[in-house]
């Protein structure tokens, strides 16, 4: 055998190892699949159509994971009709952590009402879209912010 051969079958081992450790990698990302934020309660204004819903919404978030998002808004009205409010958009982990920093434990929104909106009982809905680790640019972690509040004539 030549040199070139015997070095490669000499290590083969260290193949072997940078396989398992690719694997235990990749297991260990796909494995992380909790979401980075929890909303713990919140409190809710009561808007007339056309006017500011202002919401505080109490929110744990896991800093430390330097999570960024992809989030949406939208109202569904007292007639069942979907207001889109906030078009997809990101927040990479520095704008979570300064937002948080802002308003440590706190979300505070406030989210325009559409003036056509039905009166009644309505809910903002928040879907969101994690990106914790490279794996989740396949498969992001998903959750849903629901805030249900009253939408005066």
């Amino acid at each position: 055998m030549n040199s070139a051969t015997t070095l490669l079958n000499r290590s083969a081992w260290l193949a072997w190892v940078l396989l398992g450790l690719s694997v235990a990698g990749l297991v260990g990302m796909i494995s992380d699949s909790a979401p980075p934020f929890k909303m713990t309660g919140y409190v809710a204004s009561v808007p007339h159509r056309g006017e500011l819903l202002r919401v505080d919404v109490a929110v744990h978030r896991d800093l430390a994971r330097e999570c960024s998002v992809q989030f949406s808004r939208h109202i569904f009205d007292a007639s069942g009709v979907r207001w889109d409010v906030l078009a997809t958009t990101t927040m990479t982990a520095q704008a979570l952590a300064q937002l948080d920093a802002e308003a440590p434990g706190h979300l505070r929104l406030a989210v325009p009402v559409p003036p056509g909106a039905a009166p009644g009982p309505a809910k903002l809905v928040t879907p969101l879209q994690y990106e914790c680790n490279p794996w989740h640019g396949i498969r992001p972690i998903e959750s849903t912010m629901t805030i249900e509040f009253e939408v005066l004539p």
